[in-house]
């Protein structure tokens, strides 16, 4: 394959230190062969065939399929043996009899057959078996260095998909058994490669996750994950990984009966500080929910978020690892966000119930007892009293009038539609998500809880938030912007720390984003405003009796799209941030939430706005469409200025422009524009517009060829200062002994008839004044124009126009029977 592309290259002789490196032009067409044929014949090596190019820091090969991709500028590559000779020398040497010749060979087999090309070459000249023989071999003579090298070269072989699994499995049945054996082992390298080989069997094949997970269960899983041992975690992680994999595409049934007896011991002794009541229904769940859990208590989400990545990147693989574990923790909420739910449970009645039974009744709290009215909002945002937490409870009375005594009165105020069914707001998606993290609200932070929903049942009907219904748009907000539905990829490594930063990190981001949308709410003062809307049944009949009316509410005004969607900008913004910037733990994260208020973020939104239609602006096409629009703006300020002097103004005179009525002259265009006519009428009052016979003098606007302006006026010329040389101005046509000259009674009158007297002796108008309402006009029309444009990326620059063609002999077809005409 030829270079599609030209690049600057450094090539070395890794075997020859003496030989100066070559900096080496590879041009557009040149292929792979040509590359190294030019660099053998500058370090004077022969049998160029024998040869190959690797990059100098991974030790790639370059190859005709990957050549363009690899390489770039400034890469520098060394000229090494082909792989085919390298796969050659490592065979032969495994082979050996002597065990350190076929320790170092298996060493290099290891080290080499990182690179994809080397590993298929490998496995062409049947090196699977060898290395599976040589891993037999270690492991009987308990050399465990090279015990752990094979291992490692098997992985690589695994990792690059050259390996079926399934029938080295079945050629080998007692592989599976073996490498559970090494993971007990106290070499970590060993073990942890053990460990990532076991993870590779459980995806692949068949019956291999019921052998491993009864050997292997969570909770060792887990305890490998705690270790210290970077590498250890990072294998312990991909294994567990591949149990939830293998779970998730099982079926319901399957799905319940696969925890084996080990598994659920495991969570009842890791459920110690919990009752026994918690502890029997957490043991009647389906398994992905108590594996969840389980892995919530035992802190494997803090465990994996632990380590510190700041001074150093986050390796390639464990990232990998950290953001399938994510995807699949995600994809779990969003399939809880999905599922229908067993309301015959009494978990789900309590749960619900909880929700209002953590808000105090109105009658039991002011029995016998006199207590002043709520009278505003309670700021949540303020410190925490207690005396004003406990007044407030205990007047638990919406600001319209409306007692809380009862739970479907709580319901109703909460935001539910149906107070008397209240389990009908969790029918539709995300129900189940959302009973799950009010519940989770309710039972850890229930001071929160009950301040917040007090605050909004306090406010007035129109202006009191949906409280369930905000949580539930929330909830889909935050699954879509961590597009939880969508399945890990292969090569996926971006996850968002902040999510290891707990053991409860979505539902703790879910409160601060419900604490930021009702923030919001108020700082908008966004309401909801209902009217009754009058339907009419039947029809009007012959004895005229009146038609049956059934009165529905109906939305009048909801305000709520408006919040989201301030509030999404505002977590979507954090989202977005760079990983050094982004937010570790929770308390980054409420930070920055809470950072800017709804006027920081108006202005961030208008400044965003104005720097989009900079760019816009910037657009070829939209360049064009201003040179189009300009000519039409520039005439249609050439004609206001021409209807401004058409209506006339009242002059002064240069020297005597203050002294009153007696230095006043009218001037006037016609209303053809052709001539200008001046004078000074019987009648001097201001608010008197004199006709064109009160004025005696005129000229023909043609005749003008001179325009003087402040101190080039003749009268002001020569002069060191003048009172009326910032307004004066004077024009002189041909038929005119003298300039006429004239003093505006201010600078927008000068600037205007200076622009229209330019225009009618042809000049561009160029006063300041004019070019600024040029562009503000300009710029409004153009907004008009691209206004259909709303959302659609304008390309920086306009589309080639393609040629004419040679003729215009066109030919046009009959559609109905193809036959040309």
């Amino acid at each position: 394959m030829a270079m599609n592309h030209a690049v600057k290259i450094g090539c070395v002789l890794p075997q020859d230190p003496n030989a100066l490196p070559k900096l080496l032009e590879v041009h557009e067409g040149q292929t792979l062969s040509d590359i190294i044929q030019a660099l053998c014949h500058h370090f004077k090596i022969d049998n160029e065939g024998h040869y190959s190019l690797r990059l100098m820091e991974t030790s790639q090969y370059v190859t005709e399929e990957n050549c363009n991709e690899v390489l770039k500028d400034g890469i520098v590559l060394q000229l090494s043996t082909t792989a085919e000779g390298v796969v050659g020398q490592l065979v032969k040497r495994l082979k050996s009899d002597n065990p350190q010749e076929k320790e170092e060979a298996i060493k290099l087999i290891k080290k080499e057959t990182m690179d994809n090309t080397v590993a298929k070459l490998f496995c062409d000249k049947d090196g699977l078996a060898l290395v599976i023989d040589t891993i037999s071999a270690f492991r009987r003579s308990g050399l465990s260095s090279g015990l752990g090298f094979s291992m490692q070269a098997l992985f690589n072989l695994i990792r690059h998909n050259q390996t079926d699994l399934t029938a080295l499995n079945s050629s080998n049945p007692s592989l599976l058994k073996e490498l559970l054996g090494d993971v007990s082992t106290q070499l970590s390298f060993v073990s942890y490669t053990a460990l990532q080989i076991l993870a590779s069997f459980v995806k692949t094949v068949d019956g291999a996750f019921e052998v491993v997970e009864k050997e292997i269960p969570y909770s060792k899983v887990i305890e490998f994950i705690k270790q210290y041992d970077f590498q250890t975690q990072e294998a312990a992680l991909s294994l567990l990984n591949a149990y939830i994999e293998v779970i998730n595409k099982g079926d319901d049934k399957q799905r319940k009966e696969v925890p084996s007896e080990m598994f659920v011991s495991d969570i009842i002794s890791s459920l110690h500080e919990i009752s026994s009541k918690d502890c029997l229904r957490q043991l009647l769940d389906v398994f992905d929910a108590c594996l969840y859990r389980h892995l919530e208590e035992r802190n494997v989400f803090r465990s994996l978020g632990s380590r510190d990545f700041s001074q150093t990147p986050v390796p390639p693989e464990y990232a990998h690892q950290l953001y399938v574990f994510q995807k699949l923790w995600l994809n779990r909420m969003a399939e809880r966000a999905g599922m229908s739910f067993d309301w015959s449970s009494t978990e789900a009645v309590g749960n619900l119930n909880a929700l209002v039974n953590c808000l105090p009744d109105l009658k039991e709290k002011t029995a016998g007892v006199s207590t002043p009215r709520i009278t505003g909002p309670v700021d949540f945002i303020s410190a925490y009293r207690p005396e004003t937490h406990l007044l407030m409870l205990a007047i638990f009375v919406s600001l319209d009038g409306t007692e809380c005594s009862t739970k479907e009165d709580k319901y109703r105020l909460l935001g539910f539609k149906d107070p008397n069914n209240p389990k009908q707001e969790f029918f539709e998606r995300p129900g189940v998500l959302t009973l799950d993290a009010l519940t989770y609200w309710v039972r850890n932070n229930e001071d929160s809880y009950t301040r917040l929903a007090a605050d909004q049942i306090s406010r007035p009907t129109a202006y009191t938030c949906p409280f369930v219904g905000m949580a539930k748009e929330l909830l889909l907000v935050l699954l879509e912007l961590l597009e939880a539905e969508e399945p890990p990829s292969q090569d996926g490594m971006q996850y968002l720390p902040i999510l290891y930063s707990s053991r409860n990190a979505f539902f703790e981001m879910f409160l601060a984003c419900m604490q930021l949308a009702l923030r919001t709410w108020k700082e908008m003062e966004a309401k909801i405003e209902m009217q009754p809307k009058v339907i009419k049944s039947g029809e009007e009949n012959e004895s005229d009796q009146e038609n049956d009316e059934l009165v529905k509410m109906e939305v009048k005004v909801n305000d709520l799209p408006k919040v989201l969607t301030m509030v999404r900008k505002q977590i979507q913004r954090i989202f977005d941030l760079p990983r050094d910037q982004a937010p570790s733990n929770m308390d980054d994260f409420k930070y920055l939430m809470f950072k800017h208020s709804f006027q920081d973020m108006l202005e961030e939104q208008k400044k965003e706005m104005l720097d989009a239609e900079k760019e816009l602006f910037r657009t070829e096409a939209v360049q064009r469409l201003q040179s189009e629009l300009r000519k039409g703006i520039v005439e249609l300020v050439m004609q206001q200025r021409f209807e401004q002097m058409a209506h006339g103004a009242w002059f002064g005179i240069v020297g005597r422009s203050k002294k009153g009525k007696a230095s006043r002259f009218y001037v006037m265009l016609s209303p053809n524009h052709k001539t200008l006519h001046w004078g000074d009428p019987v009648d001097r009052d201001v608010a008197v517009v004199p006709s064109l016979h009160d004025l005696p003098h005129k000229c023909d606007a043609t005749e003008i060829k001179v325009l003087y302006i402040s101190n080039e006026v003749p009268s002001i010329a020569g002069k060191k200062k003048s009172e009326d040389a910032e307004n004066a101005f004077a024009i002189l046509a041909t038929d005119m002994e003298e300039a006429l000259e004239m003093v505006s009674p201010n600078q927008a009158v000068t600037s205007s008839w200076l622009d229209g007297i330019r225009a009618l002796m042809g000049q561009d108008m160029c006063e300041p004044s004019t070019q600024a309402e040029i562009e503000r006009l300009e710029k409004f029309e153009t907004r008009l124009q691209v206004l259909n444009l709303h959302g659609i990326q304008v390309s920086p620059k306009a589309p080639e126009i393609p040629p004419l063609p040679n003729d215009m002999n066109f030919l046009y077809t009959d559609i109905d029977d193809g036959a040309s005409a």
